[in-house]
């Protein structure tokens, strides 16, 4: 059976920074590295929106990212 190690958690906010020619938005990332990532998706959101107060521009999404390493068991 394959086994998970080394897990890693990124939030993503996406910024609205503006509107290209043709009205489509501009999107930039900010991205929060060292999250817990054994928060719930609830709390994950939840702190995904108390930095996305934090910002100037407008919040166009709140994204969570999980990496692992997988293996098998020996």
């Amino acid at each position: 059976m394959a086994k998970r190690t080394n897990p890693k958690t990124k939030l993503m906010i996406n910024i609205e920074t503006g509107k290209k020619a043709d009205g489509t938005s501009i999107l930039k990332a900010r991205t929060i590295s060292g999250v817990n990532p054994n928060l719930t998706d609830d709390e994950a959101l939840a702190i995904g929106n108390a930095l996305a107060k934090l910002q100037s521009y407008p919040v166009h999404s709140i994204s969570r990212q999980d990496v692992a390493e997988v293996s098998s068991e020996a």
